[in-house]
């Protein structure tokens, strides 16, 4: 494990990581969400709320979240983990778009990562990804660097949760008439679901890792095969 580092050098760290403008391409993806504008099913504040928090704790907080935590704490037997927690999130991402999104942001994330910092076992599960030996995953990808780093995993967890749901209320911003005000609004009330979904990730073993989001997947679909006209990838 790294060193102990001072929180607010911590802090930084988590800041950087989970910018807006951290090289991943996360900006290209919508997760479903362009498609579920596109069917006038998310056209309000309110509805896109409802959608951004939904999917954080029935879909991202239960599996990505959950698989993130465990291993990011893990211990001697981290590869094992790595090899099962790997195989688990590619089997559970049904839709191919999701699956490659959860890959593509990943790769990228270990690629940038790995020549700011000497992060060991991130640069393993890189090296695993280019031998294709494994699949890859941003939570896997972000776990494993919270641990290089000897970053405190509540926070890390919820910056990423926050980095999430700010990047879906933004699309919601592009694609809806909705203001950059309102776009505010709405993720300040997603604080306490927030603050949920950590607790949910840290609080549930990786034997129970679930995600239901059947209308996302859906859209994932519908988003591949049905929109004449994508600003997104997914």
């Amino acid at each position: 494990m790294a060193p102990t580092i001072p929180m607010d050098q911590a802090l930084l760290r988590i800041l950087q990581l989970t910018d807006s403008a951290f090289p991943t391409g996360a900006f290209a993806h919508s997760f479903g969400l362009e498609t579920y504008v596109a069917r006038g099913i998310v056209r309000t504040a309110a509805s896109l709320e409802a959608f951004v928090a939904n999917i954080l704790l029935h879909a991202m907080a239960p599996s990505d979240g959950v698989a993130c935590a465990a291993i990011s704490r893990a211990g001697a037997d981290w590869q094992d983990l790595l090899q099962r927690l790997d195989r688990r999130l590619s089997a559970m991402k049904v839709v191919t778009e999701s699956r490659q999104a959860s890959r593509t942001l990943g790769t990228r994330f270990l690629r940038t990562t790995t020549a700011l910092f000497s992060l060991p076992r991130a640069t393993s599960y890189l090296s695993a990804i280019d031998a294709t030996s494994v699949y890859g995953h941003i939570s896997l990808a972000y776990g494993l660097v919270c641990h290089d780093l000897d970053l405190p995993v509540p926070p890390a967890l919820a910056a990423w949760f926050r980095q999430y749901c700010a990047s879906m209320v933004w699309v919601g911003v592009r694609l809806m008439p909705l203001g950059q005000t309102a776009g505010q609004e709405l993720l300040a009330r997603l604080g306490a679901p927030i603050c949920d979904a950590v607790a949910l990730a840290l609080e549930r073993d990786v034997d129970d890792m679930a995600s239901f989001a059947p209308g996302q997947e859906l859209a994932g679909i519908m988003h591949r095969d049905a929109l004449t006209t994508r600003l997104y990838i997914s």
